[in-house]
């Protein structure tokens, strides 16, 4: 059962369209972290993202590639990243090369025919049709083989990431391999990069019973691109019992496990979520109590949103708890909820730039990694607003 019924997520996607930017943000935010796989969905969502304007509609440029499923979504995105300005074609760069064959040889003219294409950028477009054109292996094998290779390099451009994410999504709709050769990978391989195709490939399948073994892949991995691969994969496989199952280790488990699992709450803002996250947070330091909290608005929960703001009011010496109160600010406002000190948030808003529809801001809080600060709410507000 998905976290959000295919209403809601109709609900979310008129949001897009709301006259408020904070409200298209949280509208945006939480539709991007819930790995839709639905054409139809999505593309009522790139409809209301070109009718906004991409740049003014909160959604992230970064994120449009996500929206890209398949031959029937693919255009439209596309159709969007060239109407943009010429200074950000490279978006379009970007959709065009994390995408498998299938889908971009029956447009490969217009391809090679983007605006402002430097010449390495137009042969590099040329030589990766023409790879997939002349090899004989298998996609399977050439991305086994891609593993090895990437695995020499510390650092990898997204738009890499995003082409292996594409091409196992492929895979993914072959019959090689086989289920218990890509849980033997997780179990067995020492290959973090294949580690992560595995883990794809199984939550594309909706192999809900390779669920335990992707996290706890994601749980050993000291790799960024494959717990961002893990991460996503739980996310796509929908299934609460992954939750039951963090619900019951959180507590007993090290800072680094609640780290890097309180993430899945958010994404995945079931009712089991929504019942044990403000409980889980107590005691936490800030950075996983933050991650927990934000599960709220993730929800749309009401009474979670009117907590978050007592939260934010109590805690003002804790840059990620005391954001709280801005990042529900969109969130309460598409649930009508009425706020005291709404003036208050919205200059806080303001100061931060999720007010400014001509600038998207990458990131809106200085997280400290390691912090250490624990969170505990007594219910009580000690610097409460005017």
């Amino acid at each position: 059962m998905s976290a959000f019924s295919t209403f809601q997520l109709k609900w979310l996607t008129e949001l897009l369209g709301d006259d408020s930017l904070l409200v298209r943000r949280a509208a945006a935010e939480t539709i991007g972290e819930s790995s839709i796989q639905d054409a139809e969905l999505t593309l009522g969502v790139i409809a209301r993202l070109g009718e906004r304007g991409l740049a003014s509609s909160g959604w992230q440029r970064r994120d449009l590639e996500h929206l890209a499923l398949d031959d029937t979504t693919l255009e439209p995105c596309l159709e969007m990243a060239r109407s943009m300005e010429s200074d950000r074609h490279k978006l379009a760069l970007d959709l065009i090369l994390l995408h498998p064959p299938s889908l971009l040889l029956p447009i490969e003219k217009n391809l090679l025919r983007l605006p402002d294409l430097t010449r390495i950028e137009h042969e590099l477009i040329k030589e990766a049709i023409g790879f997939y054109r002349s090899s004989s292996d298998s996609l399977w094998e050439k991305l086994r083989s891609m593993s090895v290779a990437l695995t020499k390099y510390p650092m990898f451009p997204r738009r890499i990431k995003e082409t292996v994410k594409a091409l196992a999504r492929e895979v993914a709709r072959r019959p090689y391999p086989l289920i218990p050769e890509l849980k033997n990978i997780l179990t067995d391989d020492s290959n973090p990069w294949l580690k992560a195709l595995a883990c794809m490939i199984l939550s594309m399948r909706n192999c809900r019973d390779a669920g335990p073994l992707i996290l706890q892949t994601l749980i050993n991995s000291d790799l960024a691109e494959l717990n961002e691969f893990a991460e996503e994969a739980l996310v796509r496989l929908q299934d609460e019992a992954i939750i039951d199952q963090v619900v019951e280790e959180f507590p007993r488990s090290n800072h680094e496990y609640r780290l890097v699992t309180n993430s899945l709450f958010y994404r995945m803002p079931f009712q089991k979520s929504l019942q044990h996250a403000a409980r889980l947070a107590d005691g936490e330091d800030e950075n996983v109590a933050y991650g927990l909290l934000l599960t709220y608005c993730r929800a749309f929960d009401r009474h979670g949103l009117e907590r978050n703001y007592a939260i934010a009011r109590s805690m003002p010496d804790s840059s990620e708890l005391a954001f709280l109160g801005v990042e529900s600010l969109g969130y309460a406002t598409a649930l009508g909820i009425e706020l005291p000190d709404r003036a208050h948030w919205l200059a806080e808003a303001q100061q931060v730039g999720l007010l400014d529809e001509d600038e998207e801001t990458e990131e809106v809080i200085p997280i400290k990694m390691h912090g250490h600060g624990a969170f505990k709410y007594d219910g009580h507000e000690s610097n409460p607003q005017p």
